[in-house]
């Protein structure tokens, strides 16, 4: 014990030092994870060490940045050119562990449990346990998942394809083939429990529902705006704010300088389903002339390709996919100032309703054929380039990557 000191004030002295060891070594750390980091419409990416990993980074209400570490998929590694997560054999490693490693050795990934690397020719090729065992890091193998808990989908094995693939597809039974057998001749053998037979890689690889489950459709994002701008669908998505005002369980935009960035929807995964429900009240005779911007991805120079909008006699829905440029439909909208929108990318077409605070709805529609298209921008609330910042209330605002309606 220190002289002096009581065991009361020895517990006081002990915890301000912890504390301030750890500021310390925040400080020291905080500022230099994002030094050079590249900002793409309020949001920064940097290479992380691990080629499977990057570095996000935002900017707080008091100018700070910060940053932290995000974890590519199993099997992908993080593309400075592309701003994404890409398949490792169009991604460009910097430091790929294998450099300094045998052909043939292997290491393990974190965020698999069937998964695992393995060296050939300097560079980390992923590879999958077969379905039914997981990878164990301690013996460097796999063994069976006895205890039944490993249920990652691991769906890029590494097959040596022979030229001559000797089996082939049993019509109606995907999860079977037919295979040439001496002094048998064609017989039908089962894959493995949870797999299905592929003829481009002439192996049981492609994972298929064995048993139908019911799948919830859960919001990515969901914005009730109950206390603050924080994300509260459990998923702990980072949420910017730029001068908007939280009250009585809304969010307040003044038109001019406020906006929500929300860097989770920048270059997210490819899907053919978004639905985006938001409810809102503006002032109609205070708008005129360009549209408002509700919500969009093109607050950098780029075409939107996702945006709500509004001006005095429509809201708009629009979206870019990889095989249109850009669809659009108008909703004509009432004089009313509540109102609440559905905008949904679904089966090839956009379609968009709309209803005001006294029951009339309005709808619009559009055909818009392919996958989404990524966007560099983070998303916004409240701004969009080209168009009036948003003026007026935002009450709640959730965002799927799928039906929740189906």
């Amino acid at each position: 014990m220190i002289l002096g000191l009581s065991s009361t004030d020895m517990m006081t002295f002990l915890l301000v030092l912890l504390l301030g060891v750890c500021q310390r070594a925040l400080s020291q750390s905080q500022p230099h994870m994002c030094d050079g980091a590249v900002f793409v419409d309020g949001t920064g990416y940097k290479q992380h060490e691990d080629c499977d990993k990057f570095i996000e980074c935002g900017v707080d209400q008091q100018g700070q940045v910060f940053g932290w570490v995000k974890q590519c998929s199993f099997g992908t590694y993080w593309d400075m050119d592309h701003l994404t997560c890409e398949a490792v054999d169009k991604a460009i490693c910097p430091k790929d562990k294998c450099e300094a490693m045998r052909d043939g050795d292997i290491y393990p990934t974190l965020n698999n449990c069937r998964g695992y690397w393995r060296c050939k020719g300097g560079k980390s090729q992923p590879e999958c346990c077969p379905m039914g065992k997981k990878f164990i890091h301690d013996l460097m193998m796999c063994v069976d998942d006895t205890s039944k808990e490993c249920s990652s989908t691991c769906i890029t094995h590494i097959f040596h394809v022979p030229e001559n693939c000797d089996k082939f597809e049993v019509p109606g039974k995907p999860t079977y083939y037919s295979q040439i057998v001496e002094g048998w001749g064609a017989i039908e053998l089962p894959c493995a429990p949870g797999t299905g037979f592929d003829p481009v890689s002439c192996n049981c690889i492609r994972l298929v529902n064995v048993v139908p489950t019911e799948k919830v459709c859960r919001p990515e994002l969901y914005l009730p705006f109950n206390v603050d701008h924080r994300d509260a669908s459990g998923k702990n998505n980072y949420v910017s704010n730029e001068n908007v005002i939280i009250a009585n369980g809304k969010a307040l935009f003044n038109g001019k300088t406020s906006r929500l960035l929300i860097p989770r929807f920048t270059n997210f995964e490819q899907t053919s389903t978004i639905v985006i429900k938001v409810k809102y009240a503006s002032n109609h005779s205070e708008i005129t002339g360009m549209a408002h911007a509700i919500l969009g991805n093109n607050g950098c120079q780029n075409i939107p390709t996702l945006l709500i909008a509004e001006d005095f006699a429509n809201a708009y829905i629009g979206v870019s996919t990889d095989i249109t440029v850009f669809a659009f439909a108008p909703i004509p909208q009432s004089n009313g100032v509540s109102k609440e929108l559905m905008y949904k990318l679904s089966n090839q077409t956009l379609s968009g309703k709309l209803r005001v605070e006294n029951g009339l709805f309005q709808e619009g529609t559009t055909n818009a054929p392919g996958s989404f298209k990524n966007a560099k921008c983070a998303l916004q609330v409240g701004y969009a380039d080209s168009m009036f910042p948003f003026k007026g209330e935002v009450d709640e605002l959730s965002i799927y990557l799928c039906d929740p309606d189906n």
